[in-house]
């Protein structure tokens, strides 16, 4: 897709637009209202013009967001300050989840999916993964990670490090 990416970031660029693309999903940025027009019919003759792999731009995916809105894009939520958040909802099945598992609820493919969804807000969110580490004690998230076996702590271990 180099050709595809090449031209339409010459057509943002020259109109102050910011383009970028996850696998097939193109978006558009711009700091101003009302100049987006003619994207998505440049976008549409580019995907035309250029291929394989042959793409078309599918009008019941297409949406113009501005901050007046809740902003979704992957799955991943855009706040008004300029953000990246996994959003409330997922926020708070994720909490859920960990208290199932340190209530021993959870079976170790639910442990597995949740260990993932813990790297995910490591990535993505760190000041959430911090909160949940506050919340239910590192040791405690690091163990659901797979980062620790065992939690010394809740053994009463003694470790000389000497």
């Amino acid at each position: 897709m180099r050709e595809f990416d090449e031209l339409t970031d010459a057509f943002c660029g020259k109109r102050s637009l910011i383009y970028s693309r996850y696998a097939d999903d193109v978006f558009i940025s711009a700091f101003e209202e009302g100049v987006l027009g003619g994207v998505a019919e440049f976008i549409q003759d580019t995907a035309t013009k250029v291929g394989p792999p042959n793409l078309m731009l599918n009008r019941d995916k297409t949406a113009y967001l501005s901050k007046r809105r809740k902003r979704v894009v992957t799955g991943l939520v855009l706040t008004t300050d300029g953000r990246v958040s996994i959003g409330r909802s997922r926020k708070r099945a994720i909490k859920s989840k960990v208290h199932s598992a340190l209530n021993g609820e959870l079976d170790k493919y639910e442990t597995s999916q949740l260990s993932g969804l813990i790297a995910f807000c490591f990535d993505v969110e760190k000041s959430f993964y911090d909160a949940l580490c506050i919340k239910y004690g590192q040791d405690n998230i690091e163990m659901i990670r797979g980062l620790r076996s065992v939690s010394l702590k809740s053994l009463g271990a003694v470790v000389d490090l000497d």
